[in-house]
């Protein structure tokens, strides 16, 4: 069965692209930064190979759709979808960790300690989203090459 690509799939992987490198960006200036070891002129490539990617995405409607032959299929690409969501919810709630280490300890701690932490767990929260890229990919393969495949084989 043909699955098409609605919208806002669409929107969660671009934005699970952009968020698997925006969290070292931000956090490039902070502690955070430091204790992640921050790569950043190593994730240009990535950044270009995700910005075509995106750029597919945006220009040919069709880009995400799949063949979802069996449940094992539609089960990796839910499992795929949501990784998407938690990477990109980490990545952007990184910008607000200061807010939520208040609303979670009560105080941000001695010397932001506890903004420090949530932020930390959220740049490595944000790596999820790669994971659900890849998920949602290979059941994309997957559910094609079955599609691909003659009935006579199995």
């Amino acid at each position: 069965m043909r699955t098409k690509a609605d919208r806002k799939l669409k929107w969660l992987y671009c934005l699970a692209l952009i968020g698997a490198v925006l969290p070292s960006f931000l956090a490039a200036s902070s502690w955070v930064g430091l204790a992640m070891g921050w790569v950043g002129i190593f994730q240009i490539p990535l950044l270009l190979m995700y910005g075509y990617r995106i750029q597919l995405v945006i220009r040919h409607p069709t880009t995400l759709d799949a063949f979802i032959p069996t449940r094992w299929h539609a089960a990796l690409r839910k499992l795929g979808i949501g990784l998407m969501l938690v990477g990109t919810l980490a990545a952007f709630g990184m910008a607000f960790s200061g807010q939520l280490a208040q609303a979670i300890f009560g105080t941000k701690g001695p010397n932001g300690i506890a903004a420090f932490v949530v932020a930390l767990w959220f740049g490595m929260a944000s790596g999820a989203g790669v994971f659900g890229v890849i998920c949602f990919e290979i059941s994309r393969l997957l559910g094609f090459e079955d599609m691909l495949r003659p009935q006579g084989g199995r």
